[in-house]
């Protein structure tokens, strides 16, 4: 008879010291740290809270750069923690052990805003106050940094008709005044608290211009003299919804459209939702933490609560739909303003898209 048989083995090494050979002097260990990462559509925003506990929302963006974290649901200063983002990835972003990014067996949610816009930001000087932005038009978001005048004046996010702008103070405790195109003149409210909207003497809207937000004076929420502030612009865009309604008291209540720059409904992904007429929390729902209706998961930016269920609205094709008659999204006589990211449901090559 004849026949062929062999026999070999081989040996995995799990360490580079343990290599019985030279490494080539390009050798890097295969791990996450050191796979490639342009800087492309990398994540220029991320905003992580833990769904299961009490903790912080924690807001990081490059312009600012990694460990510094500011808290929505705060009024505290810029805290600077190397145990919480790490990195940002193209694919979203790296954490550390620190509990408001990762404790074992606890669930979170990092929303990230991939930006076409490179490095740590550029400068804009159009307004007489000169910011450091990231910007990304076909998106509709800017994030940036200034530092205050002291004084009534002006500042360029790098965006075509900003609807709605949330400011921070980052060197003291200030609240996160907010203006947004469905609110009075003048008036704003603030990210962090549920106050209805008030006249601060922050925002002055006449005077803003298609690329410039006009502050009142130098009001030390926007614009200390010696203050450096953060700020995240928002203009509609192929993918982003700015808008305002008004509640009806129904339980069968109204569908709200979330319509974009080009006058295409969105599928919304992530809605944000905030009563201006009277004292409502910051309500924010997405379809990855419910993929169903009623969309019942619910975090509020101005609370450091875990997350809790509401069976309010349905998140549904071109829009939500009001779904009871609580005061959160739908009282008889409130008045409210929403932000709404999501895809168009005809693309800008007349594709129809799938709704939910």
């Amino acid at each position: 008879s004849t026949g062929y048989s062999a026999a070999s083995s081989s040996t995995i090494v799990f360490n580079s010291a343990d290599m019985p050979m030279s490494l080539p002097t390009d050798y890097l260990e295969f791990k996450q740290d050191n796979l490639a990462t342009g800087e492309s559509y990398q994540t220029a925003w991320s905003w992580i809270k833990n769904r299961d506990a009490t903790d912080n929302h924690m807001l990081f963006d490059r312009v600012r750069g990694i460990y510094n974290d500011l808290h929505s649901n705060t009024n505290d200063t810029e805290v600077t923690n190397v145990n919480t983002l790490q990195r940002f990835l193209n694919g979203g972003v790296q954490v550390g052990n620190d509990v408001q990014v990762n404790t074992v067996n606890e669930s979170y949610v990092a929303w990230n805003w991939y930006m076409e816009a490179t490095g740590s930001g550029s400068a804009l000087t159009s307004g007489s106050i000169n910011t450091t932005a990231l910007v990304d038009t076909n998106l509709g978001v800017s994030v940036g940094t200034y530092t205050g005048s002291g004084s009534a004046g002006t500042i360029e996010t790098g965006l075509t008709n900003t609807q709605f702008i949330i400011v921070k103070r980052r060197d003291s405790g200030a609240n996160w005044a907010s203006w947004h195109v469905g609110l009075t003149d003048d008036n704003n409210v603030y990210l962090d608290v549920n106050n209805a909207q008030q006249a601060d003497g922050l925002y002055d809207t006449s005077s803003n211009t298609s690329t410039l937000i006009a502050f009142a004076s130098g009001g030390g929420a926007v614009n200390n003299g010696s203050g450096t502030y953060n700020f995240i612009a928002f203009a509609p865009s192929q993918f982003t919804s700015i808008g305002s309604y008004k509640g009806n008291g129904n339980a069968n209540g109204s569908f709200v459209p979330t319509i974009n720059s080009l006058g295409v409904p969105i599928q919304p992904a992530w809605v944000m939702i905030k009563r201006i007429d009277a004292a409502n929390n910051w309500c924010m729902r997405d379809i990855i933490r419910d993929t169903d209706n009623p969309n019942e998961k619910e975090l509020d930016a101005d609370l450091s609560n875990a997350e809790i269920t509401n069976s309010d609205l349905d998140i549904v094709t071109g829009g939500f739909k009001l779904r009871a008659t609580d005061n959160l999204f739908n009282n008889s006589s409130g008045s409210y303003i929403y932000l709404a990211f999501g895809t168009p449901l005809i693309d800008v090559d007349g594709r129809i898209i799938t709704g939910r």
